[in-house]
C-alpha cells in the first residue's frame, strides 16, 4: 500500500515560486517574440504594395482606385498630350508649351525652344506635334529632337537655356528622330532622312558636335545599354492602315559594335513583334513582346516581358498579367516593379511578373481611357487620360496607382 503524499515542506515551497516565476518570464519573452516576428512580416508585406493594399496572384480581388475629375480641379490645367521622365526630370507637353520640373511637379519651367516657343507661328509652335524625343540624364543635361527641323536642342542648367546643333550633312535633309545619352558627354542620335536611309550619329561632348556612324535601315527610338549595344526597330516598317491606339512596335534589331552594323534580334519565335519603350537599367535591359503574328496579321496584344541582366545576351521570359488587352501602355520602373495600362484598370508588379495587383480605376465617364503612363518609383507616377473632356489631362499618383489626382504645369488665365 502506498503511502500518501508528502505536502512540500515550507522550504521546497520557497525554492520552487522563484523557478516557475523564471519559466513564466521566458514564455512571455517567446511569446513576444512570435508576435514581433509576425507583425514585421506583415508591416514588410503591407510596404511593399501600392498603398498598403494585399497581394494578389493573377485572378485575384482587384483593389479599387478612384480619379478625383471635379471640375474645380480640371479647370487649373490645360490638356497634356505627352509626359516622360529620365534623370530626375519629368516633363509635360502640349500645343501650348513644353514644361519641365524637377521635384515631382510642386512646381514647372516653361522650356522655351526655337521655332517651338518664344515667338514661333503657324504649325512650327505646336510643341506636342514637333517634339520628337525627350532625354535627360541628370536635372542640368538634356536634349530634345523635333520635326521642325534636324537640330539637336541641348542644356546644361535644366532648361532654362537651349542652343541647337545640326549634325554635318543634315541641313535640309534630316528631320527629328530618337535621341540617348550614356551621360552627360556621350549620346546617339537617330535623325530621320525621308527620302533616304536615316542617319545614326555619335557626339562625345554633350551634342555640341557629332560624327555620322552609319546610315542604318532602323527607326524608331534607340536604346543602347553602352557605347557598343544598342537597340531599335528595322526591317520592313510596320503599317496599319486606319485609327489605332497602340504603343509603337515593331520587329527588334540589334548593334554590337557602336551602331555601325545593325541585325535582327529575335528572342522568342521568329516575326513577334516588341514595343516601345525599350527601357535599360545599365546592363539590365526589359522589353515587352506581342503574341505571336498568325496569317499575316499584327498580333498588338502584349504576351511577355524579357529581362537581360547582361546587356542582350540572356532573355528571361514573364508572361503578361491575364486581362492586359490593347492599347496596353507599359512602363519599367527597374528590371522588378512593372506597370501596364488596360484602358481603365492597373497591372502592377513588384516582384518581376511573380505576383501583380491589380487595379481598377473608378469615377471616369463612360469612354475614358489611359493614354500613357508614366512611374518615376513604386509609388509616384503620371499618367495621361483621355475622353474625360476636350483635351487629354495629366493626372498623378503618390501611392502606387490607387488614387490619381490632376497635376501639372498650371497656365495663366488667358491661356485657359
Amino acid at each position: 500500500m502506498l503511502a500518501p503524499p508528502r505536502p512540500p515542506a515550507q522550504d521546497d515551497l520557497d525554492a520552487l515560486i522563484p523557478e516557475a516565476r523564471a519559466r513564466r518570464r521566458r514564455r512571455l519573452l517567446k511569446l513576444a517574440a512570435v508576435l514581433a516576428a509576425v507583425a514585421g512580416i506583415g508591416l514588410a508585406v503591407w510596404a511593399a504594395l501600392p498603398a498598403g493594399t494585399s497581394a494578389v496572384h493573377a485572378g485575384g480581388s482587384p483593389s479599387r482606385g478612384a480619379v478625383d475629375r471635379s471640375d474645380a480641379a480640371l479647370s487649373r490645367f490645360r490638356g497634356i498630350g505627352d509626359v516622360g521622365s529620365a534623370g530626375g526630370v519629368t516633363w509635360a507637353i502640349s500645343g501650348e508649351g513644353f514644361w519641365l520640373t524637377a521635384n515631382d511637379g510642386r512646381t514647372w519651367r516653361r522650356a522655351l525652344l526655337p521655332n517651338l516657343d518664344g515667338g514661333a507661328t503657324g504649325s512650327s509652335a505646336d510643341p506636342i506635334a514637333n517634339i520628337r524625343d525627350v532625354e535627360f540624364v541628370d536635372r542640368l543635361h538634356g536634349w530634345v529632337s523635333d520635326f521642325a527641323g534636324p537640330g539637336i536642342y541641348r542644356t546644361t542648367d535644366g532648361g532654362r537655356t537651349w542652343r541647337v546643333s545640326i549634325p554635318t550633312g543634315c541641313a535640309a535633309v534630316c528631320e527629328g528622330g530618337s535621341i540617348d545619352f550614356l551621360d552627360a558627354r556621350h549620346g546617339f542620335a537617330l535623325l530621320y532622312a525621308p527620302a533616304r536611309d536615316n542617319r545614326l550619329f555619335r557626339t562625345v561632348d554633350g551634342g555640341r558636335s557629332w560624327k555620322l556612324v552609319s546610315r542604318p535601315a532602323v527607326y524608331d527610338h534607340i536604346a543602347f545599354a553602352d557605347g557598343t549595344t544598342g537597340f531599335a526597330f528595322g526591317g520592313r516598317q510596320q503599317m496599319v492602315i486606319g485609327p489605332i491606339r497602340a504603343p509603337d512596335f515593331g520587329n527588334l534589331y540589334e548593334t554590337t559594335d557602336g551602331g555601325r552594323t545593325w541585325s535582327s534580334r529575335d528572342i522568342h519565335e521568329s516575326g513577334r513583334l516588341v514595343e516601345q519603350p525599350i527601357a535599360v537599367f545599365g546592363r539590365e535591359i526589359v522589353l515587352a513582346q506581342n503574341g505571336p503574328n498568325r496569317n499575316g496579321g499584327l498580333n498588338l496584344a502584349p504576351a511577355t516581358v524579357y529581362v537581360s541582366p547582361d546587356g542582350g545576351n540572356c532573355w528571361a521570359g514573364h508572361a503578361v498579367r491575364a486581362g492586359v488587352g490593347v492599347p496596353a501602355p507599359f512602363d519599367a520602373v527597374s528590371p522588378s516593379v512593372w506597370v501596364w495600362a488596360s484602358r481603365t484598370e492597373l497591372y502592377v508588379t513588384h516582384t518581376g511578373g511573380q505576383r501583380w495587383h491589380r487595379i481598377v480605376l473608378r469615377h471616369l465617364p463612360r469612354g475614358a481611357w489611359i493614354d500613357r503612363i508614366d512611374f518615376t518609383s513604386r509609388r509616384a507616377g503620371w499618367a495621361i487620360f483621355s475622353g474625360i473632356g476636350a483635351h487629354p489631362y495629366l493626372f498623378r499618383t503618390t501611392d502606387g496607382g490607387v488614387h490619381w489626382k490632376p497635376a501639372g504645369p498650371r497656365l495663366r488665365r488667358q491661356e485657359r
